[in-house]
């Protein structure tokens, strides 16, 4: 099996990020398959991110990370998105979950950042299954190669998994390349 991240062993890290109630949990567990994550309507539910080993086939062992909304308040919402904070300078691949209030100019200029910082992302448009999108969230799907999912229904999950296997496999090829080309060249003679 090829390594899958930057430390042959480890796993890759996957970030599920995005602001409150934009159904980050519901996409995890609809991901996994399993309840691992509280869903509630309850903005502000997930405190502390939870981690969960997954194999994402055929990429290999991942981890993926539910996050504290990036719009969480006060004193200790800025420690929970702090903590985020951390979760996404380790990841490999960001899922950023837009929900049902689709775009605003503070989740436009987040998902701009991500590009700008040349990370690998992924916006995932939830709640397909509760409204059409307009004519700029479907230029915006567009341009930043996004997808259309419902977490709830599982409408999507499918096809997100798949492009989340292929990007993590390119991750990897990426990595691998990288190390290829710092050794040393071998000469005879």
């Amino acid at each position: 099996m090829a390594p899958t991240t930057k430390h042959a062993g480890q796993r890759a890290v996957i970030a599920v990020i995005g602001h409150r109630n934009a159904g980050k949990s519901t996409l995890v567990n609809s991901i996994i398959g399993q309840d691992v994550s509280i869903v509630s309507d309850t903005p502000g539910t997930t405190t502390d991110a939870v981690g969960k080993a997954y194999e994402l086939l055929p990429a290999g062992p991942v981890t993926i990370y539910d996050t504290a909304g990036l719009d969480d308040e006060g004193e200790l919402g800025e420690k929970r998105i702090k903590a985020a904070e951390k979760i996404i300078n380790r990841a490999d691949l960001i899922l950023y979950v837009v929900g049902k209030d689709g775009l605003d100019g503070i989740v436009e200029e987040e998902i701009r950042k991500l590009q700008l910082e040349n990370r690998c992302f992924i916006p995932v448009f939830n709640f397909a299954d509760t409204y059409e999108p307009d004519k700029y969230t479907r230029a915006v799907t567009q341009l930043y190669g996004g997808m259309r999912v419902s977490a709830k229904t599982g409408a999507g999950v499918e096809e997100l998994r798949k492009k989340m296997e292929f990007t993590i496999l390119n991750v990897i090829q990426t990595i691998l390349l990288k190390k290829c080309s710092k050794k040393r060249k071998f000469h005879f003679l």
